[in-house]
């Protein structure tokens, strides 16, 4: 089935008003093109070029007031199983044992709760890292081979953490933790090369409005290499 522009344009529009949830709604997530009448053009360039032109919207992305501490001593990964399914919690875990990685520095913890009360429509930070600069990266992480989401929903649902979470007491707490300043907080993908982001990364020169839409919102693409627990990583350029 083909969806038109205008129904994509239309579609994104709508959920800009839901603007906390736009990186599940569905055309976020399409692969494909329109058809070479409607312009052949990537859906979610048509996403991405939308939201560009409505990107004041992402401003009513609200903090949760969280109560309790981000970090927990709960989080100590003895559920991880090795020979497991490897999905992203499980490589959050590795990353978290492994404990310091090349290109990123110290993972400091994996699924932080952005929730403040169990009615709260808010996520997990998949892995919160720490580097010696004193830059402080939300990681939102895919497993391995993973070719359901699209970058542009990686990057969306990054960017919502990033402002879902109370940033300056999650900077304060870690920092603590780390016994250094904090200097900055980034919104970060982060993928292996074997997966649809990393192809849609290559593909970049085609998809001029996802790459405005990242510069516009200082958005760093990570790619993850190796096996636990000789993972390591490095910044992408675009």
């Amino acid at each position: 089935m083909g969806y038109s522009r205008k129904n994509i344009e239309t579609h994104t529009e709508e959920c800009l008003f839901g603007v906390d949830g736009l990186y599940n709604a569905k055309m976020v997530n399409y692969k494909g093109k329109t058809a070479k009448k409607d312009g052949g053009e990537f859906y979610t360039e048509i996403v991405a070029k939308t939201i560009l032109e409505n990107i004041e919207a992402l401003e009513g992305i609200e903090p949760v007031k969280r109560t309790e501490d981000y970090w927990s001593s709960s989080r100590d990964c003895s559920s991880y199983k090795p020979d497991g399914v490897r999905g992203e919690e499980m490589t959050a875990m590795e990353l978290r044992m492994q404990g310091k990685i090349s290109g990123l520095g110290e993972i400091m913890d994996y699924q932080v709760p952005l929730k403040n009360t169990i009615n709260d429509k808010a996520g997990k930070i998949d892995v919160l890292s720490f580097d010696s600069n004193g830059v402080m990266r939300i990681l939102e992480l895919k497993r391995k081979g993973n070719r359901e989401d699209t970058l542009l929903r990686c990057v969306l649902e990054a960017y919502t953490y990033f402002k879902r979470v109370e940033q300056e007491k999650l900077r304060s707490e870690y920092a603590a933790k780390a016994g250094a300043p904090c200097s900055c907080l980034k919104a970060c993908p982060i993928f292996f090369e074997d997966s649809r982001q990393y192809d849609e990364y290559t593909e970049l020169d085609a998809r001029p409005n996802l790459k405005a839409l990242m510069k516009a919102l200082e958005i760093e693409l990570i790619l993850l290499e190796g096996t636990y627990p000789n993972y390591s990583a490095k910044i992408l350029p675009y």
